[in-house]
């Protein structure tokens, strides 16, 4: 082959080797081409997926808004209806006593009631022990109105003075407000318990004999269910517990707050401590709990011809050491802040110490662990 010739053939490979590197690298451009492609149909893609999702987020947020709206104004509604019924409730209350033995005038005629009695069970829990039928009658108007429920004399057939206390802000569903009042007895059945022991402390000291008869009394009301065409069960329950005699006071507010107008008696402000003292050592209660809101009436005489007093309340309210402050004792429930906040007035009398109630210093805790029960406690 001559030179020529190898020449020829040299330079064709060349040719077709570099025809051949176009042809790749026109290739290698369309790949490149439908990457950039593909990557900016996807970048458009999560673009427009993003303003969707942004779309559809202010979408949920603006009917998330108007159903809270509407949420608020239905509160709204209810917090003015529920201030209007109490303005009216207000401007019907009866000062004083109703005239229990006159005119029967300003009383609603007999009606047949289902009267439910309860006790305090050992662990703490309100057990219905009986449920029977009265003739009751209820007074026209309320004498006495406070935050959680009105008050209203009342008769049973017999004669017995009573009062029955009405739920204000009740709920539609009777079951609901019976739980509520259940919540009531057994505030009172621990407040009975505790001023029992606290009454038989007291006999057992070497204090003066006035303050060792002197004597703390709860009443364990009773729940009754009524007929009431004016709501939608077609029943109300309420509670029902003896008429106190007497003048009706107030010592100590539901948030362990003092009066400045008044001073709490010296026996009143120990049997607070004294609860807290008592309770504090029990393995049910954990934590502790405090006996609030004293009210009632104070007789001066405990019979036998003896000076002494005799406080018959009625309405406690506890505050508890126990991590769930609303679970057992009701809105009233002021936790340990309502514990500290007595505890900030209280001052020990001459009562605490014979009762041996330790003194208190500093801020109460939430207990991070359920005490031991002591068998020594009181």
């Amino acid at each position: 082959m001559s030179t020529r010739t190898k020449i020829e053939q040299l330079r064709q490979i060349q040719e077709l080797e570099q025809q051949l590197k176009l042809k790749v690298a026109l290739k290698m451009q369309r790949k490149q081409k439908k990457h950039l492609a593909a990557r900016q149909l996807t970048e458009q893609l999560a673009k427009e997926l993003q303003i969707q999702k942004e779309l559809r987020e202010a979408v949920e947020s603006e009917q998330t808004l108007r159903k809270e709206q509407a949420a608020m104004d239905e509160f709204k509604e209810i917090v003015a209806r529920e201030q209007a019924h109490a303005k009216a409730l207000e401007k019907q209350v009866y000062v004083g006593c109703p005239d229990w033995t006159g005119s029967t005038k300003n009383w609603h005629p007999l009606q047949e009631v289902t009267k439910r009695d309860y006790k305090l069970t050992d662990t703490d829990e309100v057990e219905l022990t009986g449920s029977r039928k009265e003739q009751l009658r209820l007074f026209k108007k309320p004498c006495a109105f406070g935050g959680m429920r009105y008050a209203t004399s009342a008769m049973l057939q017999n004669g017995d003075r009573m009062v029955v206390k009405r739920i204000l802000k009740e709920g539609s569903s009777l079951q609901r407000n019976q739980r509520v009042l259940e919540v009531d007895v057994r505030c009172l059945c621990i407040a009975k318990r505790i001023a029992d022991a606290f009454n038989k402390a007291l006999t057992q000291t070497s204090l003066p004999k006035s303050i060792r008869e002197a004597r703390i009394t709860y009443s364990i009301p009773s729940i009754v269910s009524a007929p009431d065409s004016e709501v939608d069960s077609g029943r109300v329950v309420y509670l029902m517990e003896p008429h106190l005699p007497g003048e009706w006071k107030k010592w100590l507010q539901n948030d362990g707050s003092m009066f400045a107008d008044r001073k709490v008696p010296a026996l009143l402000e120990a049997f607070v401590h004294y609860s807290y003292h008592k309770t504090r050592k029990e393995a049910l209660l954990q934590g502790g709990l405090m006996i609030l809101d004293l009210q009632g009436s104070l007789m001066q005489n405990c019979g036998h011809g003896q000076a002494c007093s005799n406080f018959q309340l009625t309405d406690p309210s506890i505050s508890t050491g126990m991590d769930d402050p609303d679970a057992d004792f009701g809105e009233t429930n002021h936790g340990i802040d309502g514990i500290n906040r007595f505890l900030d007035s209280h001052e020990c009398s001459e009562i605490c110490r014979a009762l041996g109630l330790a003194r208190i210093s500093g801020k109460m805790q939430m207990p991070a662990k359920l005490a031991p029960p002591d068998p020594g406690s009181l």
